[in-house]
Order: structure tokens, then C-alpha cells, then sequence
């Protein structure tokens, strides 16, 4: 249990004065060094001797830094200060408003406010490419995502594209790109914001146009384990290349995403979403898009992965409309 008990006083003037962080973990060594990110159970942490190295959040006995963090606990609260030891081992003082003492298992998230915009990103891209002597066929298929973290506002930037092309049958084209906008909220609400486009000649859609938001409700954050589900609304207008007619819509959209993550060797990264859109517009239509996404991390920050996708549309325009579209790609990628 999180135990959130008002400490008297503030830490000793050393500790503030410390210009390096500090880390001590359960062998009782004490290193030196900068807090990058702790996120999935594991803290980044730059050193001069050993660069950049992955700790274990359970071996850690105390950190200390005079930085500026956003802390996320356990509960949802998110809190912005700095960071010191304890009374106890596996205990920290957070510098707030108020100093306060928190248990390090109740931390599951410390995130650096950074100065810079582009210290602020980070991102992957997956790539794949097949090559066939039947038919002469050629299929590439890739996936990227940017994000930005700052104190008050977060962003996405995510992309996807398949291509195939054969002798003898028509091009395959899937292209998907998004920008999502988050308004960070101090509990587990926030607000998010978004614009896509997609397109994709196996079901006709010349193109689908997108803008919304809602809110968006954090249901589960460990050190393992990323829950979340979205309520909220857009605007839709999409032509078919069965008709020259461009049709608007209004949509109540409700989205379900997970996310698991091992970061013991060997490493591995699992997220999925289903999403829900129910037409307001054109009563009784109902579209469900499901992606789900592995990675497996060969050596430092490369990747192989999977990737799955399934649309379905329950009344698309045309009669000779596709209803239901789906794909597994597999590729090598990078994280950043």
C-alpha cells in the first residue's frame, strides 16, 4: 500500500546542492550518474564509465537527483519535483509542494522534463520487404511512431504502409497515418485530440479523413502492464472508388488498448487495440479496427516483430465493397 505521509522539513541542504544524481542499489554499490527514464520496470541510467545501462526497479535502494520529474504512481496521481532518499531503503522523498514519502514500488513512471523538444522525443520504425521468383512478386510493408512527452501536453505521431505488387493481379496499397494530442490531467483522465487519413484499394477506400478526441482513462500502469480505454467522437468524410460521391459522417468512437512488456533478456514488447466506431449518421453501421504489434529485441535497440491487423465494416458503401480486411507482417526494426 502507498503509503503518502507528510515529512517535516525539506532534505538536507547537501542533497539539494547535489549537482549529479545518485543511485545506490541492493549490493551496496552507489553510482553516479543521470536519471534518463524509468518506464517498465526498468530505469534508464547514463553513467560516464559504463554509457547508458538498464536497472532493475526492484534493486534499486535510492535514488537522489536535483532535476525537475514527473512522477506517476501506482494510485494515477501524477506529481512534479525532485527526488531524494528515504527514511528506509526502497522509500524516496519527493521534493513537491510539500515534501512528501513514498514507497519506490508505488513509483511506476519518472519521466525528466526536459529542456529541449527534441530531447523529448522517442520513437521506433519497423521495416520488412519480401521477394518472391513466383509471379515476380514484391511486398513492403513498414510501421513508425514518434511521441512527445512534455509537463502539461503529449503527442503521437504514428504511420503504417503496405505494398505488394504481382504479375498478372492488381496493386495492394494500405497506408494509415495519425496524430493523436494528449492534455496530461493530474489524475488518470486526460484529454486527447486526433487526426488521421487512411487508405486502402483491397476494400475500395480511396481515402477516410478523421478528426475527434475524448477522454481517455488510464486503467492499469505497472511495471509490466499499460492499460487504457477511450470514450469520445469524430468527424468522418470518405469516398470509395465504387462511387464518386464523397459521404461525412459523425461517429461515436470507444477504444480498448493494452500493452505488456518484459525487459529481462530476452526483451520483449507486446501492444494491442480494438477500436470501435458507431456511425451516428448512417444508423446501425459499425466499424471494428484491431492492430496488435510484437517486438523482440535482438541485440541493443534492433528489433524483429510481428505485426496483425483487421478491418471489419459492417455496411460499407457499394455493393462490391469488401466488408472485412486483415494482414500479418513480419519485419526488423529500431528503437530510439
Amino acid at each position: 500500500m502507498l503509503a503518502l505521509v507528510l515529512a517535516s522539513g525539506l532534505l538536507p541542504s547537501e542533497a539539494l546542492g547535489q549537482k549529479t544524481d545518485t543511485l545506490r542499489v541492493q549490493n551496496g554499490g552507489k553510482i553516479v550518474g543521470e536519471i534518463k527514464e524509468l518506464d517498465r520496470g526498468q530505469l534508464r541510467y547514463k553513467t560516464d564509465a559504463m554509457s547508458t545501462v538498464q536497472v532493475d526497479w526492484e534493486k534499486v535502494v535510492s535514488l537522489q537527483s536535483d532535476k525537475y520529474f514527473e512522477f506517476e504512481l501506482a494510485s494515477g496521481l501524477r506529481e512534479f519535483g525532485r527526488i531524494g532518499p528515504g527514511p528506509e531503503d526502497r522509500t524516496a522523498m519527493l521534493i513537491l509542494t510539500d515534501t512528501v514519502v513514498v514507497s519506490l514500488t508505488q513509483i511506476v513512471s519518472i519521466v525528466p522534463i526536459r529542456q529541449t523538444f527534441w530531447s523529448r522525443l522517442d520513437g521506433y520504425i519497423d521495416i520488412g520487404f519480401d521477394v518472391l521468383r513466383a509471379n515476380n512478386t514484391r511486398t513492403l510493408n513498414s510501421s513508425s511512431q514518434v511521441t512527445y512527452r512534455g509537463e502539461k501536453w503529449a503527442g503521437q505521431l504514428t504511420g503504417s504502409t503496405y505494398m505488394q505488387t504481382q504479375d498478372s493481379a492488381n496493386d495492394v496499397r494500405r497506408n494509415n497515418v495519425s496524430l493523436v494530442g494528449t492534455r496530461i490531467l493530474p489524475g488518470r483522465w486526460d484529454i486527447q485530440a486526433f487526426l488521421s487519413a487512411e487508405q486502402n484499394n483491397e476494400i475500395q477506400l480511396d481515402y477516410r479523413l478523421q478528426a475527434g478526441g475524448g477522454a481517455a482513462y488510464r486503467l492499469l500502469h505497472t511495471h509490466r502492464q499499460f492499460a487504457t480505454l477511450l470514450a469520445g467522437g469524430a468527424y468522418s468524410s470518405e469516398r470509395y472508388t465504387t462511387s464518386t460521391d464523397v459521404t461525412d459522417s459523425f461517429e461515436l468512437i470507444g477504444r480498448a488498448a493494452y500493452q505488456a512488456y518484459r525487459f529481462h533478456t530476452p526483451k520483449l514488447d507486446v501492444s494491442t487495440s480494438l477500436t470501435g466506431y458507431a456511425s451516428m449518421t448512417d444508423l446501425g453501421r459499425i466499424r471494428l479496427n484491431f492492430d496488435g504489434r510484437a517486438s523482440y529485441e535482438l541485440i541493443k535497440d534492433f528489433t524483429v516483430g510481428a505485426r496483425v491487423w483487421d478491418d471489419f465494416d459492417s455496411a460499407p458503401p457499394g455493393s462490391d465493397t469488401s466488408s472485412n480486411d486483415y494482414g500479418l507482417t513480419f519485419s526488423l526494426g529500431y528503437k530510439f
